[in-house]
């Protein structure tokens, strides 16, 4: 068990939780030029999907666990208890299966162009 984040990209320690969300914020233009943003308003009932995931705080890069992001505690800690060598060999499975499926996808749009 490692119990720590290494990012594969960087090599940083550093992680953060990110969140994307619909958010408003009322703007006023003041006679001065001043922009002024007030009312911040987010929207919890939009449509749009709320994202919410694990990233290096350096590079951004997520960590991935059976090939997907990871999104919640108990997924982050399932991730920490695995060793450096086998999180290492998750992502290089990861990162195959995406050459492949864009190999994939080339030669799909190769032999569209050809009929």
């Amino acid at each position: 068990m490692c119990n720590n984040f290494v990012c594969f990209k960087c090599g940083s320690e550093k992680l953060m939780y990110e969140k994307w969300v619909k958010c408003q914020e009322k703007v006023i233009i003041h006679h001065d030029g001043h922009i002024e943003y007030v009312e911040q308003k987010i929207d919890d009932n939009n449509v749009l999907r709320v994202e919410c995931r694990y990233v290096c705080s350096s590079c951004g890069e997520p960590p991935m666990l059976y090939g997907d992001y990871i999104t919640t505690e108990d997924d982050l800690k399932e991730y920490l208890e695995m060793s450096l060598e086998e999180r290492a060999e998750m992502q290089a499975d990861f990162e195959q299966m995406q050459f492949e499926q864009a190999k994939l996808e080339e030669k799909k749009l190769e032999d569209e162009e050809i009929l």
